[in-house]
């Protein structure tokens, strides 16, 4: 019986918890900074920094393949300054 009850707890928590993952996700908003020809996207989306307002993150995504962060984010960056103050 007592197997019964923790498997009962360990889904219950499971699906509690990706229902929170779930609902983060659907609040991200992202802003698309460029696309590739070839199909790649950089994204910015807000960041979790309390200290700092403007913080923000940077992810890029190939075509059928999960988002990662850049490893140069400085040009990134610059990029996306340049975006922001003089659009296209």
């Amino acid at each position: 019986m007592t197997k019964l009850f923790n498997l009962a707890k360990a889904i219950y928590y499971y699906l509690e918890s990706s229902y929170k993952m779930w609902k983060v996700r659907r609040l991200q908003e992202d802003d698309l900074v460029y696309a590739t020809t070839g199909n790649v996207r950089f994204e910015v989306y807000p960041g979790s920094k309390q200290q700092s307002p403007h913080d923000f993150i940077v992810k890029f995504r190939e075509p059928n393949k999960r988002k990662r962060t850049p490893a140069h984010v400085h040009l990134i960056v610059e990029m996306y300054v340049k975006h922001v103050y003089d659009p296209p």
